[in-house]
């Protein structure tokens, strides 16, 4: 038995949602082993426009103030 197979069999012991959310994540690999992406959301659009507009007018975040983010998210 592979390790796939391992998993997948005790996933079937798993709470519903979670399965639900484990077969996304295999969903979504498989899409990008083909070479597709999900088509972007109108949040995903205007994020990237966000972070375009962000890029061209030069606002970055520091070296510090993402240092923060990943400190205070570790917790």
């Amino acid at each position: 038995m592979t390790r796939l197979q391992a998993i997948l069999k005790r996933a079937e012991t798993w709470p519903e949602e979670i399965q639900e959310q484990a077969a996304d994540l295999l969903l979504d690999l498989e899409e990008e082993m083909a070479g597709r992406h999900p088509p972007l959301s109108a949040d995903d659009i205007e994020a990237l426009a966000r972070s375009e507009e962000d890029v061209r007018a030069g606002r970055f975040a520091t070296a510090e103030e993402i240092h923060e983010v990943f400190n205070r998210n570790r917790g």
